[in-house]
């Protein structure tokens, strides 16, 4: 009858869709691998949060706390492929040095994922910036 090819046979159907999801997955594997290589690496993170702080005067570090997140991208072979870094910095200074910072840490080549930010003013001229960044690696 007229019913040949694939129509007539739905394991072939199935396997070429199975092929077609694998070459889809695999581009945006590369492409995900491609954006991390922007980000800050997990381990770079904190000190780079710091050394740019040391490059913007009026300001002191008052704590800088870092954290691993839940796992995003897992496979049941190796476990957690990828992994959040949480990061929390808080300085203390004049608004126009906080402001400043912020515009050196744009500045950078790398990327982190900006969470929240709070700039609270203790006393004039003092104020206190609170950063929440985040970055993404793979498990060590």
């Amino acid at each position: 009858g007229q019913l040949g090819g694939s129509a007539g046979d739905p394991l072939a159907e199935r396997r070429t869709r199975s092929a077609e999801l694998a070459t889809r997955i695999a581009a945006q594997d590369a492409q995900f691998e491609a954006q991390l290589g922007r980000l800050v690496r997990p381990d770079q993170a904190a000190p780079l949060l710091r050394d740019v702080l040391q490059t913007a005067p009026g300001l002191r570090l008052l704590g800088l706390e870092s954290a691993v997140g839940a796992p995003l991208l897992a496979d049941s072979r190796h476990g957690a492929r990828i992994v959040r870094y949480d990061l929390e910095l808080r300085v203390e200074g004049g608004y126009l040095a906080a402001l400043d910072y912020l515009k050196r840490l744009e500045a950078l080549p790398w990327r982190f994922f900006w969470d929240d930010l709070e700039l609270e003013v203790q006393t004039h001229p003092r104020s206190e910036l609170r950063l929440a960044v985040h970055t993404l690696g793979q498990r060590p």
